[in-house]
């Protein structure tokens, strides 16, 4: 209209009377908002959207990752720990010089004795590995079955003779031969000096098939040294180790280098420090040593590797590194983790910034968007409450082992302590025993004998001696004629006979005189012997130069209350344990429910367990135990059988010398945290669920009737107007659905209008004559403002008629009907344009109310003169073609109708040549938006000129295609209406 109200056409006189250009034209080319400028944009929105839904949940997932992480990376350096307390002990008694030489030694024979025709090959080897590695330390000699010593395998300028006695007297003692006492002391001036003059003269005792080698420590003068002895059927092997001022680290400096070599590829090292030693270190070692020395800290975990040191001797550290467990893997999660938290957060940054510059559209719906805001803002305190409890499950696990360690602690000193009690127990059954097998009135030899053995074999004693008043053996056991116990009783026989007199308070005689000197000579004083006296009739414990015993002394008095005998029952130490723990062990695992139980020397010799399938740990039992006894750690975490254990040692204190094990599968111990865990879990699963459900409930109640209105609006633009919305319940919602209905039920009957409207126009074209015409109309909305129309006269006449009322919808639609009525009410009459168009404006004048408008152009043309009437009020120019690509514009200034009292225009009379053609058209074709502006007049009508040919509906068809492609998409924004006459 803007562009009609600048054109020629109009008088300016008449210009400002014009409405002026309406909304309908915007001043965008695309109608879009212009983007926001830096003050404009929402800056705080946009930075807590940010915070809420991304930097919050990155942090706590920071936060719940570095909980996990850190316990992860205790519970690895703690069992990293554990492997490396287990192989440093394990080194510190493999490198023990007796323990590594005896056992070297002792597998050199014993493969030698596996292949008897490479006996002597095998010694070879041995002897060349042990000459290059412990240079004049060894010396050794292989003999042959009968003694004979064999050169190539023995050291040189060896002994013949000598060895040749030492082989007869060590055979003799290992098979027990009868003739062995005669055979050791005919050869002890000629072999006792070669092993060592201050050698015990049973030093080969031990020997037995069960224990066919020894090795004792021997000195000349004051040089040490070690001597070892082994025997086979072949042959044996005898060896003198002296002991260097490097005797002790030497063999640990092999095995040292041994173990570098075998595990340098998995990055763990050992070596050994001295006071004095300046050479260089790793790093961590060295900062490792410093801490040692500052605190005694044997521990020391570094960024990259975890260091412990051990002392194995006076002034020398064993130390073993190995690399921190998992320190890579885990750095590489927190840098992947940082890595991802960055790009993620810089991405939501810029799509969000998108959202709020530019409006981004969101692909999802809004329901489901609601659902996924429900979960993420459930998941943001479920998130904490799940970081809170891996933390919490973290505490409670430290806690709980610590406190199973305890009560495995508790347990096991209560079984330490049961010894005693069954000490007590057991010293009244042995009184008892003693009144039933040694009463004063058995005196008879053969009875004694037989008493005596049912005695030792009911309570398993290893000694049992009855002494009478002078100190003569009444009953013994071993047997009199052992003479490795003879002095032994002897020894015992003077004692109790000065016990009797002391029970008896008799005075003492000139052998208790010499039994007072040898006590005090044993260190013996006058408290310790009135302490053995008071302890008559108790099992007490007896340590005698390195000889551990139990021993019980009983005082056998007759009818007259003297004491006529003393009883001596003796057990060695560790086999009256061994009695006790095997009676006790099995009742013991009953009382610690599903525990594994171990009873093992403080060397680790298993000595007892609870089940066949615990027997089996007996070597980590022996790796561990001398941790335990260095009080280096009481408890371990141990894998067995593809499971996790917790390990919990206790050194006897009533059974000294032993070591009870209790393990605990880490399972049962954190049972608790596992239904927590579960109970956790549910928990956090439910309250999910619960806000999924909710969400969907409330998407349910609020979004899915937004849904059933959003279908409505599709259907109004489908023009589906039958379309209803369901009614929900009378709440806000129920009356917007029952609104949009009664819309609906208006925009139906506006349909209907529309259709009314559309039959009110022409659809057919035209033929008559040599002329056709045809004309159609694009509606905006339902109901048009534009119209035109064609009759055909009964005179030959065409009318023809092109308007465009101002507005859109149902007022301008009621200004067209009656645009119609009065076109077929006085078209018979008048014959002019000009005329037609004055009685329409007077109707319309006096009709409509003021500033509503119609432009309209009419022509009325003769078929069978040729001649045409042309009038215009307002409308746009109309354009006449007179050949290929040349036109002119028809143009007849006039004021619109309606806006003034009355009208006056010109009349165009015009003749309609052969080949010419009249185009008519309303301004929505021409201000239509393209991109850069408006169409303009001047494109239409070139295009017009082009396109218009002999057939009027192609032409108006290819004439609007036109229009849509240079439009490229931007909707039209008023009606549009093209009417084409043609003459052939």
């Amino acid at each position: 209209m803007a562009r009609i109200m600048n054109h020629p056409s109009i008088d300016a006189a008449h210009r400002h009377s014009l409405p002026q250009a309406g909304p309908w034209l915007p001043d965008t080319q695309d109608g879009a908002p212009p983007p926001a400028g830096f003050f404009q944009f929402p800056w705080g929105k946009w930075l807590a959207t940010n915070a809420i839904f991304f930097i919050l949940p990155f942090l706590l997932l920071c936060f719940g990752a570095g909980t996990v992480w850190t316990r992860r990376e205790t519970l690895a350096r703690e069992r990293a720990m554990n492997q490396l307390e287990i192989q440093i002990a394990d080194l510190a008694v493999r490198g023990n010089a007796r323990g590594f030489f005896h056992g070297v030694l002792q597998r050199a024979h014993a493969e030698a004795a596996a292949s008897p025709t490479r006996r002597l090959a095998v010694l070879r080897r041995w002897r060349r590995f042990l000459d290059r590695a412990f240079p004049g330390f060894i010396h050794w000699y292989v003999t042959d079955r009968n003694g004979d010593v064999i050169p190539e395998c023995s050291s040189p300028q060896a002994p013949r003779r000598i060895i040749r006695a030492l082989h007869q007297v060590a055979v003799a003692e290992w098979r027990h031969d009868p003739l062995r006492l005669p055979l050791r002391e005919r050869w002890r001036p000629l072999v006792w000096p070669f092993i060592g003059p201050q050698a015990r003269k049973e030093f080969f005792a031990p020997l037995s098939r069960t224990q066919p080698s020894l090795m004792d420590e021997v000195r000349f003068g004051e040089e040490k040294t070690f001597f070892f002895v082994h025997l086979t059927d072949h042959g044996a092997l005898f060896a003198h180790l002296n002991q260097r001022p490097d005797w002790d680290r030497r063999p640990l400096d092999v095995l040292i280098n041994r173990w570098n070599r075998r595990h340098g590829a998995t990055g763990w090292r050992a070596g050994t420090l001295d006071p004095g030693e300046t050479g260089p270190l790793p790093p961590e070692v060295e900062a490792a040593r410093l801490a040692f020395e500052r605190s005694g800290q044997a521990r020391y975990c570094g960024v990259a590797s975890l260091v412990l040191f051990r002392r194995i001797q006076p002034g020398l550290l064993l130390w073993l590194q190995r690399p921190a467990p998992g320190q890579a893997a885990i750095q590489h999660a927190r840098w992947w983790l940082v890595l991802g938290g960055v790009l993620l957060g810089f991405l939501f940054m810029v799509a969000s910034f998108r959202v709020y510059s530019r409006g981004w559209p969101f692909t999802l719906s809004i329901r489901h968007r609601l659902i996924l805001l429900f979960l993420f803002m459930a998941g943001l305190p479920l998130l904490a409450v799940w970081l809170l409890g891996l933390d919490y499950l973290a505490r409670q696990e430290s806690a709980l082992l610590a406190r199973a360690e305890t009560e495995m602690q508790e347990a096991l000193r209560g079984f330490d302590q049961q010894f005693l009690r069954d000490l007590h127990l057991l010293n009244g059954r042995l009184r008892e025993g003693i009144a039933r097998a040694f009463g004063w009135r058995r005196q008879r030899a053969p009875a004694l004998q037989r008493a005596g053995r049912r005695f030792r074999r009911q309570f398993e004693a290893d000694k049992v001696y009855v002494f009478d008043q002078a100190g003569q053996v009444v009953y013994s056991h071993p047997p009199p004629g052992d003479e490795a116990t003879e002095s032994e009783r002897r020894y015992l026989g003077s004692l109790s006979a000065k016990a009797l007199r002391d029970i008896n308070q008799e005075p003492p005689t000139a052998a208790g005189q010499t039994t007072d000197i040898v006590w005090s000579a044993i260190g013996g004083d006058e408290e310790s012997w009135k302490g053995i006296l008071r302890d008559l009739g108790k099992i007490v414990y007896f340590d005698l130069s390195g000889d551990q015993n139990y021993l019980f002394l009983h005082a056998i008095k007759d009818q007259q209350g003297i004491a006529r005998r003393l009883i001596v029952v003796s057990w060695k130490r560790l086999r009256l344990h061994t009695q006790f723990v095997r009676k006790r062990l099995l009742e013991q695992q009953r009382l610690m429910l599903g525990a594994r139980l171990w009873v093992t020397t403080a060397t680790g010799r298993l000595l007892a367990a609870s089940s066949p399938q615990a027997a089996r740990s007996e070597r980590l039992l022996y790796r561990l135990a001398p941790l335990l006894i260095a009080r280096q750690s009481t408890s371990f975490r141990v894998r067995a059988g593809g499971a996790s254990h917790w390990l919990v040692g206790f050194p006897g204190r009533e059974m000294n010398g032993l070591i009870l094990w209790g393990a605990r599968a880490a399972d049962d111990i954190l049972r608790d945290l596992s239904q927590f865990r579960l109970g956790l879990g549910v928990f956090l699963a439910g309250i999910a669920l619960l806000a999924l459900g909710l969400g969907v409930h409330l998407s349910e109640r609020v979004l899915v009737p937004v849904a059933e209105v959003s279908r409505g609006v599709e259907a109004i633009q489908r023009r589906d107007f039958r379309h209803r919305v369901p009614v929900g319940p009378p709440d806000e919602l129920g009356r917007l659905a029952a609104t949009f209905n009664q819309v609906m039920e208006g925009l139906a009957d506006l349909e209907v209008g529309r259709f009314v409207q559309e039959n009110l126009m022409p659809r057919e074209e035209i033929v008559w004559g040599d002329y056709r015409v045809f004309g159609g109309s694009r509606f905006l909305t339902a109901l048009s403002g534009d119209y035109f129309d064609l009759k055909v006269l009964p005179d030959d006449r065409l009318f023809f008629l092109i308007g465009d009322v101002s507005g859109h919808g149902v007022g301008a639609a009621l200004v067209m009907a009656m645009a119609k009525a009065l076109v077929e009410r006085e078209i018979a009459r008048e014959t002019t344009a000009a005329g037609f168009l004055a009685i329409l404006h007077q109707v319309l004048r006096a009709t409509l109310r003021r500033g509503t408008m119609m432009t309209c152009a009419v022509g009325i043309l003769d078929m069978r003169t040729h001649r045409l009437s042309f009038a215009n009020a307002g409308q746009c120019p109309a354009v006449r073609i007179t050949g290929p690509g040349a036109w002119e514009e028809v143009s007849l200034p006039s004021r619109p109708l309606g806006i003034s009292s009355s009208w006056q225009g010109k009349e165009l009379i015009a003749a309609f040549a052969p080949g010419h053609r009249w185009l008519l058209f309303t301004d929505g074709l021409v201000e239509a938006r393209i991109p850069g502006g408006v169409l303009g007049f001047a494109p239409f009508q070139a295009a017009a000129a082009r396109l218009v040919g002999p057939d009027p509906r192609a032409a108006w068809e290819a004439l609007m295609a036109w229009h849509d492609e240079v439009r490229q998409g931007i909707p039209p924004n008023d009606d549009m209406t093209l009417l084409i006459l043609v003459r052939r």
